[in-house]
């Protein structure tokens, strides 16, 4: 009870907008009370129930973590890296506002809760009903989603099929991370991200920085005139400034469209890493113009001794 009193303070201040945020150590002492509690319920009742209740009640973040889990694995991404596949992520791109998609969460984690609470103080008995209503609704959202199988197909056909590309690409991302250690020029930075570009696909991008852009280019213009490319939003580099973003460009031919915002969102998370680590070593913001402090560690200079743009 207690807990739960400090949740719904919590929820109040975390509504959107938000103003107080729940970090790692808040969920994870929430995981480890819920558990805790579980397992000491486990001796009360029903093995069954007892089992059942607490995963009827946290079947939103379960769903959620399964799938982010499978889609990562299927695509050969580390199953720990971030992404814009999770159930709200995709609310949002439906057109719900944050709002109603943070209301949406709630009413469904309502009523797995009171399918929980259900399930658990009658035995079990509960629990068809609830699995008959959970497949309404995974049916009723394929529906929205278009065809499942195609979908489900398409899904299939694009991750296993490119897993290893995918996993090729973040080699080189954590790659030319690291080379930032090595270069003297924000100049020889910039050559080097776009021979990753060039590697990931991309037939064209666009940064911008401070106001000053610079375009990498895989073809020359005649020979891209008749064909047909993928083209992202701007990613926005530094949100405090705004206007500093990166875009990128991919030929349809070679790209499906989930191939091309997988990649992209590799080759942004790729710029937005190296420039934090430009920052971190020369105590300021990557600029394509910008010279590198000299570092205490001897390492890194004899580093960059070797280097060869």
């Amino acid at each position: 009870v207690g807990m739960a009193g400090a949740i719904l303070g919590f929820l109040i201040h975390n509504f959107p907008p938000a103003r107080v945020y729940m970090g790692d150590s808040g969920a994870y002492t929430i995981g480890f009370v819920i558990a805790a509690l579980s397992l000491m319920n486990f001796q009360k009742g029903a093995v069954i129930a007892a089992l059942l209740g607490p995963m009827m009640a946290l079947a939103l973040p379960i769903i959620d973590v399964s799938f982010a889990l499978f889609r990562r694995s299927a695509q050969g991404l580390p199953l720990f890296r971030p992404d814009k596949g999770h159930i709200h992520h995709q609310l949002i791109r439906l057109g719900l506002s944050r709002k109603n998609t943070v209301l949406v969460l709630y009413a469904f984690s309502i009523v797995a809760l009171l399918g929980g609470i259900l399930v658990y103080s009658n035995q079990g008995r509960y629990f068809p009903i609830f699995i008959g209503l959970a497949s309404v609704i995974i049916i009723f959202a394929l529906r929205v989603y278009g065809n499942p199988l195609l979908s489900l197909k398409q899904l299939f056909s694009d991750s296993f099929s490119t897993r290893y590309e995918t996993q090729n690409a973040i080699r080189l991302s954590r790659w030319l991370v690291g080379e930032i250690d090595r270069i003297r020029k924000g100049e020889d930075f910039w050559n080097e991200y776009q021979w990753f570009l060039k590697k990931l696909g991309f037939e064209r991008a666009s940064v911008q920085i401070d106001g000053e852009e610079r375009i990498y280019t895989y073809a020359p213009e005649h020979l891209t005139e008749y064909r047909q490319f993928h083209v992202s939003e701007r990613l926005i580099t530094d949100k405090p400034k705004g206007d500093n973003y990166i875009q990128f460009w991919g030929d349809k031919e070679r790209f499906s469209e989930r191939r091309f915002h997988l990649n992209c969102e590799i080759a942004f998370e790729t710029w937005v890493s190296a420039c934090k680590r430009w920052h971190t070593l020369n105590d300021d913001a990557y600029r394509f113009d910008g010279q590198v402090q000299k570092q205490a560690s001897n390492m890194i200079e004899k580093a960059r001794d070797l280097y060869l743009p």
